[in-house]
């Protein structure tokens, strides 16, 4: 006699609960990340942005002799270095994380005109800033 090639009805059940499982794993997965972690990331990324604009908008205001203060306070509590003038080597950025393009899109919006990322490496260990 033959060995039956037809799957027995519990492996046929097992199959089909598997193939469920997983589908069902893939659309909680893709909701959870398109209801609830884009929308933070988007939420993150304005107030970012708004911290940022803010910090530049105060350190230009502020005179010259108190503006180191600012920067290391800046640094220290935030970690955000301001730059008068963009960094000379900076690189191209070579993220593709949605958070990032989220932030300079923000700041876009903030500033109203385009912004132009770029990567430097700050005091030579190995951080990258934006």
């Amino acid at each position: 006699m033959r060995p039956s090639s037809r799957l027995s009805l519990t492996q046929q059940n097992a199959l089909l609960l598997v193939v469920f499982f997983i589908a069902f794993e893939l659309v909680t997965a893709a909701a959870t990340a398109y209801f609830l972690m884009l929308p933070m990331a988007r939420r993150s990324a304005a107030d970012l942005a708004g911290l940022m604009t803010l910090s530049a908008q105060t350190w230009s205001e502020l005179p010259p002799v108190t503006r180191p203060a600012f920067e290391i306070e800046l640094a220290r509590s935030h970690a955000l270095a301001l730059r008068a003038e963009p960094p000379q080597d900076a690189e191209p950025p070579s993220w593709r994380e949605p958070y990032l393009n989220f932030l300079v899109a923000s700041l876009s919006v903030r500033v109203g005109t385009p912004v132009a990322a770029s990567r430097e490496e700050i005091q030579g260990n190995g951080n990258s800033g934006q």
